[in-house]
């Protein structure tokens, strides 16, 4: 008779643990995150953006993203060239760069 009832209270004890370890975790999660991307991602894609004309080059590693020069040759008739610079952000979009 012992015996059954220290199976019945070993049984009693485990019940909670094992049904607290069955249940769903319904824990919200957001969207995950991007990871910033890296000088070399940031630069295809501005290269992609832009063509093979310009030449570029890395400025500056920000907390939201890369910043780039660009200077692009001028018309064949003179040597004026375009500079600007272009901000890709971590999320891959590319605008002209405001300033801050």
């Amino acid at each position: 008779m012992k015996r059954n009832h220290v199976k019945l209270l070993g049984i009693a004890l485990l019940a909670p643990l094992a049904a607290s370890c069955a249940q769903q975790d319904n824990r919200l999660v957001g969207p995950p995150v991007p990871s910033p991307l890296s000088v070399r991602e940031a630069a295809s894609l501005v290269q992609g953006e832009v063509g093979n004309g310009g030449r570029l080059s890395h400025i500056d590693c920000l907390s939201d993203g890369q910043l780039f020069g660009l200077d692009t040759p001028g018309d064949r008739n003179g040597p004026v060239r375009e500079s600007r610079l272009l901000f890709v952000h971590n999320d891959g979009t590319i605008v002209e760069w405001p300033g801050r």
